[in-house]
Parts: structure tokens; C-alpha cells; sequence
């Protein structure tokens, strides 16, 4: 026969005492079977209706209305919720539908127990028997240490280690006990089990490490602020004071102990529910723990979880920082098409100019034609300035937003290296030309002049990207140190 599992009416057992407001939450979020506040008829119909031979049992084992009432609804009982209960306690819709089965007047309730307690346990004995269900004994007891000792090493919620418990009792067909029984077990369980990892972890903990630990829970004078409370700090948006801020946190999370080698028995589940639980907690209350082994465990959990969580919020200000850049470029690349116009009329005036001395200096020397365009190309700007322009038109007829990138990516270059500096950045597949691009961007990152050696393989880089960053000097090809450190690896 198969149990029903319900969720319903939690009055029976609040009202008898048997649970606080607290127990009564945690049951809540539990399988612990329970009545329902209200049925269906299909489904009493389906949960409560007596088969021929549940039937001729009741008839057979119980005489007297009062008694096969009660026999029936301890047997239903049984099966739906998994424990025995007092029977006048059912819900009285239950009641009737039995009633109505056992040929009573529907409206048959019990408002009582039994008065014989001897012939109550009788029939206790009599349903485990007839469904072949062990009752909660130190058998049962055991199974449930067992198996919710070996589920506290990668779960911490009672709630889930309850419904652990619970499953297991039910599938080796054992009732049952009350919920605060499991309630005190799990409990009992789970702090044995934290108990003995708090000491794994702070097995070979130092002197010198336990006083930097300790320190986190001072109040700093100049910061009037904890370095616990640090701990828990939320990364913030992608501005440049906030990526610079966030890289300082993460050298001060690193420099500050490697928690690691501590951690490494702990399941990743594990790990990070201490973390969440020291997470959750005032500085008073991690301070006046009992056991400073808790103390200390949770803080090197927080400290790994901040380590991983600091990593992972500057890797998102960075891809959005990248991000942000090329959308930036891709804006100005609209924009000028309200401006190109004018620009190329400008540098066609200008190619006119030249032009124009190239024409008066037809029969002059190669070298005074080189110095009249010098002074037109001087004259309008410079060279430096004339080729920016001449990329910015040139991208607009190609529709490439490329050239202009570092215009928008210069103002935020130092901190972005220095982001990476701080960033442990690993191939996801044996392919790792984009690592060693990045490398050899970071190698030259001070570098001053603009021409790179062409050492690197571009493969992973589209073609347009790897016409943008190529160029040609004394007659080799190069790379452009500008354009090359803004490529997107996002």
C-alpha cells in the first residue's frame, strides 16, 4: 500500500502544545504529512475509500460503532498521513465518509478517544500489522540518524534534512514519530556534524591566522566599520571609482589569508551554506559564539565566497565595461552621419590643397613638393589629427565602428589592465590564442609607440578585426597597440 503525502490542518499538533511558532514555521516547509483543511469528494474518495479487504479487517478486528469508527480511521490514517493519530481528531468530513462506508448514519463522529487505552493500542498493533509497517523504534531511530548524518555534510536547512529523514523512514516502511521527534533529531544530528567539520577546518589553523581572523571583528576607528561587515559588501555599478574600488576589495580579500588549504574537506554546498549563514549575522552575534571553532570556520567561508564572489562581479564590469565601449562607438558612428558631410568636404579641401602645390610644383624637386604638402597637412591640423579624421569618415562609409573605439576606451585603458592584473582569466577549451593575445597586450601595455611586433595569432578574431588592428611599418607588418588593446574578448 502507498502513503499519501498532504499538507493541511497543523492545528491538531499546535494546539496540544507539542510545537512552538518556530517548529510550527519549520514545518511548514517540510513534507511531514499533515490533514488538509479541506477535501474534495474525489479526493476522499480516492484517499479514504475501503477496499473489500480493509473493510472485512475493520469488521472482523472491532465491534460496536464507536470501535470499527475508530479502527477505520486509524487505518486511513496510517496510510495517508504514515503515523497514527486520535482518531476524533480526523477532520470531520473524513469521519463521515467512513462512516458512511461502515453503513453508519453519515453524521457518526467521534468526540473522544477511546476510553480503554489497552484496546487502543490494540488496534495500533493490529494496523501496522495488516499494512506490514514497523513502528518508530530504535531501529527506525537509527536509519533516520544514519541517513540524515550523511545528508548534514551537503545540506544545513532542517527542513531539507527532515524531508530526508522522512523519505527514508517511508521507504523502509517505518511509521512515523511525531514531528518534534525528527524536529530534535535532525537538530542533534546536524550540530554533531557541523561540530566535527568546524574542527576539520581549523585543524592546522595558526596563532597568526586566528589573530588576522579575529581582527575582522574590530571596529575600525578611521572606517567605523568592521572587516566582517566588509565581507558582506555588495558590488555596486560598473563606474570607473567603482571598478577601482572593487580591485582594491579583492587585493584586500587575497592579501588578507588564503582560506583554501582550510576549506578543502568541505563540500561546495557546504561551503558555501556557512558562508551564507555568517553572512546573515551581526557582528555581536558571530562575536559571542561558544565555540570559537565556528567562529573562525564561518569567517574563512565568508572570506572564500567573497574571494569568488569579488572575482566574479569585476569579471561582469569588465564584459560590461567592454560592452559599454562598443556600444559607445557604435553611437558615434550614428552621429556622424549628421556630421560626415562636412568632415569629408573638409578633407577634400584639404586633398585639393595638395593637390593644388603638387600642380605649382610639377617641375620643381621631389623634396620641395614634399615639404609644401607638409605645410598643407601641418596647417590643418596635423597628421595625426588628419588621419583620425580620415578613419572616422572612412567608418561611416564602411559602416565600421572599429577606429572609433579608442577614443571611448582610453579614458577608462589603465583601469581596465589594472582590473586584469587582479583577474585569474583561464582558457574554457584547449584553445588558448585569446589568453595569449591578452598576454601579450598586457606585456605591452606601457609601451609608448603604437607599432607592435605581429607575434601573436589573430585566428580567433574576425577579419575586420584583424584588418583594424594590423598595419605596416618600414615595409613590415605590425600590430596596433591602441587598437589592439581595445578588441572585444567579451
Amino acid at each position: 500500500m502507498k502513503w499519501g503525502l498532504g499538507k493541511g490542518n497543523r492545528h491538531t499538533l499546535f494546539k496540544t502544545g507539542l510545537l512552538d511558532s518556530k517548529a510550527m514555521a519549520l514545518l511548514e516547509n517540510t513534507v511531514y504529512p499533515q490533514f488538509k483543511k479541506y477535501y474534495s469528494p474525489q479526493e476522499l474518495k480516492i484517499l479514504y475509500s475501503l477496499n473489500k479487504a480493509e473493510l472485512d479487517f475493520v469488521l472482523n478486528k472491532a465491534k460496536g460503532i464507536e470501535q470499527q469508527l475508530t479502527l477505520a480511521l486509524l487505518l486511513k490514517a496510517q496510510q495517508h498521513l504514515g503515523y497514527l493519530i486520535n482518531p476524533s481528531e480526523v477532520p470531520k468530513p473524513i469521519q463521515s465518509f467512513l462512516a458512511k462506508q461502515l453503513a453508519f448514519e453519515e453524521a457518526t463522529v467521534l468526540t473522544k478517544g477511546l476510553s480503554n487505552k489497552k484496546t487502543f493500542y490494540r488496534y495500533h498493533k493490529a494496523v501496522r500489522t495488516f499494512l506490514d509497517i514497523h513502528s518508530w523504534s530504535v531501529g527506525s531511530k537509527t536509519l533516520a540518524e544514519k541517513v540524515v548524518k550523511e545528508a548534514a555534510y551537503t545540506k544545513s536547512d532542517p527542513a531539507d534534512l527532515i524531508n530526508v529523514a522522512i523519505e527514508s523512514l517511508i521507504e523502509q516502511r517505518y511509521a512515523l514519530p511525531a514531528f518534534s521527534t525528527l524536529d530534535r533529531l535532525v537538530g542533534y544530528q546536524r550540530q554533531q556534524v557541523h561540530d566535527e567539520l568546524y574542527q576539520k577546518v581549523c585543524a592546522s589553523l595558526g596563532e597568526a591566522q586566528k589573530e588576522k581572523l579575529d581582527k575582522l571583528l574590530v571596529v575600525d576607528e578611521h572606517k567605523a566599520v568592521s572587516g566582517f561587515a566588509l565581507l558582506s559588501k555588495t558590488a555596486g555599478s560598473t563606474s570607473l571609482k567603482n571598478m577601482r574600488a572593487w580591485a582594491e576589495r579583492l587585493d584586500w580579500l587575497i592579501n588578507l589569508i588564503d582560506p583554501i588549504p582550510f576549506t578543502k574537506e568541505l563540500t561546495h554546498t557546504k561551503l558555501r551554506q556557512f558562508a551564507a549563514e555568517a553572512a546573515t549575522l551581526e557582528l555581536g552575534d558571530i562575536k559571542d559564539f561558544a565555540n570559537p571553532l565556528k567562529r573562525y570556520c564561518l569567517l574563512l567561508c565568508l572570506i572564500q565566497q567573497a574571494q569568488v564572489s569579488s572575482k566574479d562581479s569585476l569579471i561582469k564590469m569588465f564584459l560590461d565595461r567592454m560592452r559599454n565601449t562598443h556600444t559607445n562607438a557604435k553611437k558615434k558612428l550614428l552621429e556622424l552621419h549628421e556630421q560626415h558631410q562636412a568632415l569629408e568636404e573638409q578633407m577634400m579641401a584639404i586633398f585639393a590643397q595638395v593637390l593644388e602645390r603638387a600642380a605649382k610644383a610639377k617641375d620643381s624637386n621631389p623634396e620641395s613638393l614634399g615639404l609644401e604638402v607638409i605645410r598643407v597637412l601641418e596647417h590643418s591640423g596635423g597628421v595625426e589629427h588628419l588621419q583620425s579624421d580620415y578613419q572616422k569618415v572612412a567608418a561611416y562609409h564602411n559602416k565600421n565602428y572599429l577606429p572609433l573605439l579608442w577614443e571611448k576606451f582610453k579614458s577608462h585603458r589603465a583601469t581596465i589592465f589594472k582590473l586584469l592584473d587582479s583577474l585569474e582569466i583561464k582558457a574554457a577549451s584547449q584553445d588558448e590564442q585569446l589568453l595569449e593575445a591578452l598576454s601579450f597586450i598586457k606585456r605591452h601595455q606601457d609601451q609608448y609607440k603604437n607599432e607592435l611586433p605581429f607575434e601573436i595569432n589573430l585566428a580567433f578574431c574576425s577579419q575586420r578585426w584583424q584588418q583594424f588592428v594590423q598595419g605596416k611599418a618600414e615595409g613590415q607588418i605590425i600590430l596596433k597597440r591602441r587598437e589592439l588593446g581595445s578588441v572585444d574578448i567579451s
